[in-house]
Formats: structure tokens, sequence, C-alpha cells
């Protein structure tokens, strides 16, 4: 009776085994281990067992060993692997989860791509090629709110970073974001730098030559002129010889906006009007007392006193107010 049972524990345990059982089997009628199954009327008990025990011991050294599939594998739904896994070439149609430690081995230059038609044209490309290969780039999380980290790696103390676009196309640096660019070490600059904006050099050492490109308006007819945000940093250059000409600023709620006048003719004035209540602060002269408009209160050169070549410069502050940063000639309240 205890055989019995035994035998029926030990069937009922290779008919779970399902596939795997099928290569077992085989395996045991070629080696003919499983002559205990047909000759076992007539043994002894002891005997039995132990052919038995042999036969489990034998099964689940096969089951516990690593297996070898040489033919291509589909599976229709998920695919779990427990235990480590060498992929010599895999191909992936949906998601892909790795919840442990995983790398790709290879010396190819498509070591690894992604992209909607493979490595054809991928959005994601790995090249490993390179000889004697140990640098590579790391890229580090971070927790909401932080700083996300790419650098280098390398068996050395120091390996070179370059970012191209392909062809003339161009690099955008926060083309999008609305922070500040920060850039700590000494920077090399080949090209040209354009700037359009306003901009802080703390310390600027400067081998070439540095251009700065400003506007130029030569205004020659007597009237107004509006100017606006967009406009700043341009010099008008008064050019009428008979009246006054007027020039309108924008708010001085824009820091850092820039305009210049200067007089091109000794018989025309010129004058210069704040937005809304804004001041204007300047010299009486080049050398003389300050002056501050009253609000709304404009600026004027008259052609009773000036001399071709008088110029004014004037920066807004942010707030309410404009200041003269450079003047020649004599300035007076209007």
């Amino acid at each position: 009776m205890g055989t019995e049972l035994f035998l029926v524990v030990l069937m009922r345990w290779f008919y779970l085994l399902k596939l795997k059982i099928k290569k077992v089997l085989k395996f045991f009628i070629k080696t003919k281990s499983m002559t205990f199954l047909k000759n076992i009327k007539g043994k002894s008990s002891s005997s039995v067992g132990l052919t038995a025990l042999l036969s489990v011991l034998v099964v689940t050294a096969m089951v516990n060993a690593a297996t070898t599939i040489s033919t291509d594998i589909t599976t229709g739904g998920a695919l779990s692997v427990t235990g480590a896994s060498t992929l010599a070439s895999t191909t992936g149609t949906g998601l892909f989860i790795n919840t442990g430690a995983g790398y790709f081995t290879s010396a190819s230059s498509t070591a690894f791509s992604v992209g909607l038609t493979g490595n054809a044209n991928p959005a994601f490309w790995v090249d490993a090629s390179t000889a004697s290969q140990v640098a590579g780039l790391k890229v580090t999380g971070a927790a909401t709110g932080g700083t996300v980290a790419l650098v280098t790696t390398d068996t050395g103390s120091a390996t070179n970073l370059t970012i191209n676009a392909k062809g003339t196309g161009t690099i955008g640096i926060g083309t999008v974001s609305t922070g500040a660019v920060t850039i700590t070490p000494a920077t090399t600059i080949g090209g040209t730098l354009g700037v359009s904006g306003v901009t802080t050099l703390a310390t600027t050492t400067i081998n070439g030559t540095l251009v700065s490109k400003r506007g130029v308006s030569i205004v020659p007819l007597v009237g107004s002129t509006t100017l606006t945000t967009a406009l700043s940093d341009t010099v008008y250059i008064a050019a009428s010889t008979t009246q006054e000409q007027t020039f309108t600023l924008p708010s001085a709620l824009n820091a850092g906006l820039v305009f210049t006048f200067i007089a091109a003719s000794a018989g025309g004035a010129i004058s210069v009007v704040p937005a809304g209540s804004d001041t204007i602060s300047i010299k009486a002269s080049e050398g003389g007392a300050s002056v501050v408009t009253a609000g709304g209160i404009g600026i004027t050169n008259t052609a009773a006193t000036n001399v071709v070549g008088d110029h004014i410069t004037l920066v807004s502050d942010g707030v309410s107010q404009w200041h003269m940063i450079s003047q020649s000639g004599i300035w007076a309240s209007r």
C-alpha cells in the first residue's frame, strides 16, 4: 500500500512539471531509466523506493540546471524569467520589464538602439565599437524638483564630452525652459557669440574683437517718434535743421532698455519724453548739477544752446525712472 501511494504522488509530481517533463521522459526512455515502472511488479518495496528516489534526484537536477534553447521561441503572453539570463539575439515588440540589474555586452556600432523601425533609423543609439572602450556616459535620476545628472565615466581621471547636431543643424540650450543657464568653468568660444538680450559678464577675457551691433536710426523729419521695447539699444540721430524732434520713451518698468540720442544739426532741438508718470535723471550739463524731472515731464536739448555732437544715453531702471549713463551738451527739463 505504501509503494502504491508513493507511485501516485510521484506520477502527480511528473504531471505538474508539464512541458519540462516531456524532455525528461524522453531522456529516461533513451537511457532505460524508466524500467522500474515497467518491471515494478514483483519487486521489493525497498528496491522500488530506491529506484524512484534516484529518478526524482535526476529529474530535479535537470529542472534546476541551465537550459539552452537553440530554436526561435514566440510567446503570445508574458515571458517571466526569475534567474540570470543570457540572450544572444532578442527581438521584442511589446513591453520589456527588468526588475533587477541588467547589461548588454557588445562591441557593435549598434550595440543598443531603439526606434520606430528598429536600428534602421533609431531614436536612440549606443555605439560600443570603439577599441578598448572604457569611458561612457552616466545618467543619474533625481527626486521631484531635484537635479538630474549627466556625467562621463572613465577608469582614468578625465574624459571629454562633445555634443553635436548633424550638418548645419543648431544646438539649443534652454529653448523651452524659462530658467537661467549657468556655465561655471572657463568657456572657450571658437566662433561668433551672438547676444540678443541683456547680458551680465562678471569677468571676461576677449582675445579677438568685441563688436557691439547697435541699431542706428537717422530721423531727419520734424515731429514725434514713439519708441518701443523692441527698439532698445538703438542710436537716434536727430538730423532736422530747423525744428524740434520729439522721442517718446517706452515704460521704464522694463529694466535695461537703452536709447541714445545725438544732435546732427544745431538748428533743431531734441526732446525726450517719458511714458506716463516716469521721470528722467540727468545733469544740467556734462559736469553740472543733477536734475530729476517731474513725473511725465521730458528733457530737451534746445536749438539755442546745442551744438553738433551733443548726445545723451538713457537706461531704464525697471521701476519708473530713466537714468543718464552718458551725456554731452546742455540738457534741461522741458
